[in-house]
């Protein structure tokens, strides 16, 4: 496979003096990866990204097919959408952005099993999730991105273009223009240090999701005065990484002696072609697509803690990583994609990586009875083991996870050692269940853990704040069904300064048929067993969540609820400070209402929620406001009502539909500052 590389140099004057590279020998086609292959140098650079200007990449072996599995040294591309880039400056000058497609299941059905697995109506609907990365640098100061949709129905105007989320018309982000016949969006895109991540959608790619009495998903045309609208979304989802250029840390050296370069093609021999030479510590995946077949995920051996994927690497497959007290530093980074595509749902990493819903498993796990499960052995595309006793740290920069096959993140062992710091990450096409995303350890000892500028499309939790000394900053989720957005629940914890600032819903799907304990906003569901989740008496009053603190958190579209808290913890200082909804979803009052539920121990303890006098409040809403004119009809809201104690919109009939337990009065208060 050859894979092009291309560069938009701010003094180029002309289209044609873009020079597009190809990536080298180790690009040439698939090859065993027995022995240490040196990918040509001079590509190598430009993959990693340290030349100014615009990069872009292209793969030469591609399928636009939406049914089936591709080659394993094919990348799937997206036939619904094109992408072009150039400098603002220069609008002429523009270079093909590779657009990825992601599809349910990858496009192949359920592999050994027929029972549920969450991705039921996103194939049923044909859903389809494209992307486009590209990597700017300061000196372009704004590009011109075009995005062309390839079929469905033309637009006429600007206006038919939404770019999420809307809150980037601020920092001047906006559709310029329509071209093409009504096929291209013309989108400004300012540089920024943060990168963006954007949502481009058409308006007659939107449709809307119905529920029906029994929780049956349906959309647009299906019956749908007798059903609960739930949401509208694009079918095929459009989605823009602007990056900005990683940092020089992020990039290792190709020619380096402890640098081993991975030939692309079949790697399903990575752990022992990487273990061979200990003195080796970096994998670099130059541009290129790499398979570790359905049925191998390489164990990484202890000398391994650093692995990279260049701009236009795709690498099928996942990576744990060793246990090794003497490795403090672990790395991850580069805008290349991880892809669990080949993988089953819930893949046995122990069982030929069955699925564990596959009858034939021999812990077949019914869904209905929950027999079994595989936490500790499903595959996850990142995998990390911590040490007692030994502080490490994971730098996760710049990589795309795609389509998950179960958590796509996890570490194991001593939590409290491990911290982690995440920029630019996205993960995409989450169509299962249980397709999480990051759970942020921490080691206070050593500093806060950070996550920032990343993209989540999720089907569970997105983020699980399980940890002290957090901080989260300007990241942007789409949500599946299952779970909420934040998560602070499942069991008693002791959890303490946790800050979060700007995060967009861009959609959601969040919905149940009863009042569910595992969804909304923000949660701290019951008990993590599902045979133990109806029980009160699980909750340790020894433990205490404090100073979780929300800034500026909006929800574009319509959401199912707000606030779901069935405290394990004593619960004090939560503070929600800037929350903006566009709207409940259709379903009735009494499943939208928000509801704060304090348990007890075995002794009948119950947990504490801020202190009796009212001094120190477990909860603090401030600026909370909901859209009117909107939210059940998919609209955007034409006003929105601040919800305050004082002037009663709090009320679990009014928009605010705050439904906590009355003796909790005096313990929480809205306000508007």
């Amino acid at each position: 496979m050859v894979l092009a590389i291309a560069l938009i140099v701010p003094a180029l004057t002309t289209a044609q003096a873009t020079p597009r590279i190809p990536a080298g020998p180790a690009a040439a086609g698939p090859a065993n990866t027995s022995s240490d292959t040196v990918i040509d140098a001079p590509a190598a650079r430009l993959a990693a990204g340290e030349h100014h200007g615009i990069r872009t990449w292209t793969h030469d072996k591609a399928s636009k097919a939406t049914k089936g599995a591709v080659a394993h040294d094919e990348v799937r591309q997206s036939p619904f959408y094109s992408v072009r880039v150039a400098p603002a400056s220069a609008p002429e000058q523009t270079q093909d952005s590779f657009t990825y497609l992601s599809v349910p299941r990858n496009g192949e059905g359920k592999k050994g099993y027929s029972a549920e697995d969450g991705a039921d109506f996103a194939a049923s609907t044909d859903a389809t999730m494209s992307w486009s990365t590209f990597e700017y640098s300061p000196e372009v100061k704004e590009v011109f991105v075009y995005v062309t949709l390839l079929n469905g129905k033309a637009i006429d105007d600007p206006s038919q273009v939404t770019v999420r989320p809307t809150s980037v018309e601020k920092k001047n982000i906006k559709v310029e223009a329509i071209e093409d016949g009504g096929r291209t969006a013309k989108i400004r895109v300012p540089y920024s240090s943060d990168g963006y991540r954007l949502s481009v959608e058409f308006s007659t790619q939107a449709v809307s999701t119905y529920a029906d009495k029994n929780g049956a998903l349906s959309q647009d045309g299906e019956g749908t005065d007798s059903k609960t609208f739930l949401e509208a979304e694009p079918r095929n989802a459009m989605l823009l990484f602007a990056q900005p250029q990683a940092p020089q840390d992020t990039v290792p050296d190709a020619g380096a002696p402890e640098v081993l370069n991975v030939r692309p093609g079949d790697i399903s021999n990575l752990d022992a072609v990487a273990g061979a030479d200990s003195s080796k510590r970096t994998l670099f995946f130059g541009p290129g697509v790499y398979s570790m077949g359905s049925a191998h995920l390489p164990q990484l051996p202890s000398n391994i803690s650093r692995v990279y994927l260049a701009p236009g690497a795709f690498v099928k497959g996942g990576f744990h990583f060793a246990d090794n007290k003497n490795t403090t530093e672990f790395q991850v980074a580069g805008y290349g994609v991880l892809s669990g595509e080949e993988y089953a749902y819930e893949a046995d990493t122990l069982d030929g990586f069955r699925s564990f819903l596959d009858p034939k498993h021999p812990e077949y796990r019914d869904t209905k009875k929950n027999k079994a499960d595989c936490h500790s052995d499903c595959a996850k595309p990142l995998r990390f083991s911590s040490s007692s006793g030994t502080a490490q740290h994971l730098t996760l920069q710049g990589v795309t996870v795609k389509e998950p096959p179960f958590h796509s993140f996890v570490v194991y062992g001593d939590e409290s050692t491990f911290r982690m710091d995440v920029s630019n990450y996205q993960q995409v096409g989450a169509w299962y269940w249980q397709t999480d995303g990051l759970e942020m350890y921490s080691n206070p000892k050593e500093g806060r853990s950070t996550l920032k500028n990343s993209f989540f499309h999720a089907n569970d939790d997105v983020f699980k704040l399980y940890h002290s000394n957090v901080d989260l900053t300007n990241n942007v989720v789409w949500k599946n069904q299952n779970g909420p957005v934040f998560q602070w629940g499942w069991k008693p914890r002791n959890v303490d300064k946790v800050n979060v600032t700007g995060t967009d819903i861009i959609h959601s799907r969040m919905f149940s048929r009863d009042v569910a304990q595992n969804t909304c906003v923000f949660n701290s569901a019951k008990h993590w067993d599902p045979k133990m989740a109806s029980r009160t008496d699980l909750a340790d009053p020894s433990t205490t969540v404090s100073n979780l603190t929300f800034t500026d958190t909006r929800v574009e579209g319509s959401v199912n609820c707000a606030i779901r808290v069935y405290a394990l913890s004593n619960t004090e200082n939560i503070t929600i400070n800037g929350l903006s909804l566009d709207g409940w979803n259709g379903q009735n009052t009494n499943l939208t209402q928000s509801r704060i539920e304090l348990l007890t121990n075995s002794a009948g303890q119950r947990v504490r929620f801020g202190s009796a006098d009212g001094v120190t409040k477990g909860l603090t809403l401030r600026r909370y406001q909901v859209g009117q004119g909107g939210g059940a009809t998919g609209a955007k809201p034409t006003s929105y009502t601040n919800v305050t104690i004082d002037n009663n919109e709090w009320q679990s009939d009014k928009p605010g539909r705050l439904n906590f337990d009355a003796d909790l009065w005096g313990r929480w208060t809205a306000t508007e500052q």
